[in-house]
């Protein structure tokens, strides 16, 4: 999760460079972080789990709300990027190193409480080529 400052440095990167559609996409998300700081954190948002969610609660709001998709594309890039296969797959590998005698419905449950980034799918293309 970027914090309010690093996403103001990025605005004014955006401000010097002249891209407009940058700048007011910054401006906007700005906004919405500035009126959740006040009504449910007057000290901001905190850098933990809760302040992570309520991040990317927001981040949802505008991608929902983006007039075009170039606009759902520029917010999309501040969601948490899911986990490769590879690392699915080395988690899946501790697990199973701790666990040799773990089900395949558990390992999945395994997985996902190991890294909440873990999507759904990946998860199941890396059990179906782990148990080939």
């Amino acid at each position: 999760m970027k914090n309010k400052e690093e996403i103001r440095k990025e605005l004014k990167l955006a401000m010097k460079a002249g891209d407009t559609f940058k700048r007011n996409m910054l401006r906007l998300l700005i906004s919405e972080i500035d009126g959740i700081d006040r009504e449910l954190y007057p000290n901001g948002i905190p850098n933990n789990e809760e302040g992570e969610k309520k991040f990317n609660e927001i981040i949802s709001f505008l991608i929902k709300g983006a007039d075009n998709q170039e606009e759902a594309d520029f917010f999309k890039t501040y969601l948490p990027q899911p986990l490769s296969e590879e690392e699915v797959l080395k988690i899946l590998e501790d697990i199973l190193e701790e666990q040799p005698d773990i089900q395949r419905g558990p390992l999945f449950g395994a997985i996902k409480k190991a890294d909440k980034l873990a999507d759904a799918d990946t998860i199941k293309k890396v059990l179906n080529e782990y148990y080939k």
